[in-house]
């Protein structure tokens, strides 16, 4: 798929957006599928922002602008973060095959913040073990022995 991209000489006019959706088809046929889930939502969230992103109109400036939009609809600092950092992982990858020849946006700082987990009590942890579920729902009954066991490793 990428090599549409590589004999494209007008890369300034390309679709980042495009490109973006390219990535992620190719983590899904890769069998990533919970990455290409969640780059389908940071892609959902940049057509709404813009429906059309050259690769030209990336910089800083558009960067802040996005960021703030996204602030705006109360996403999380981290959460803002996870865009970029995806969006930072798309630039490079057009970089490296010759779609650009350099990161648009670099300079423009990611900010992260610490957050407090908050874990479950010894009383929860029980009721946990004790949870039927039904046989059907074999990923369920997986994840809560795996949860179950990893919990009993850390006491």
């Amino acid at each position: 798929m990428l090599f549409l991209y590589k004999n494209n000489k007008k890369y300034d006019s390309s679709s980042f957006l495009d490109f973006y959706q390219q990535i992620v088809n190719e983590a899904r046929l890769k069998g990533k599928i919970r990455t290409a889930n969640t780059q389908d939502q940071y892609i959902k969230k940049l057509r709404e922002f813009t429906s059309h992103i050259s690769f030209s109109d990336l910089s800083i400036h558009f960067a802040k602008d996005y960021e703030k939009w996204m602030l705006e609809r109360r996403n999380r600092i981290n959460t803002v973060a996870s865009n970029f950092k995806s969006i930072y992982s798309v630039i490079y990858k057009a970089v490296k095959i010759g779609i650009i020849s350099q990161n648009p946006i670099q300079g423009f700082h990611i900010i992260t913040e610490n957050t407090q987990k908050d874990s479950l009590t010894f009383e929860e942890i029980l009721k946990l073990s004790d949870l039927e579920i039904l046989p059907r729902y074999k990923g369920m009954i997986k994840a809560r022995d795996m949860f179950y066991f990893h919990s009993t490793l850390r006491a």
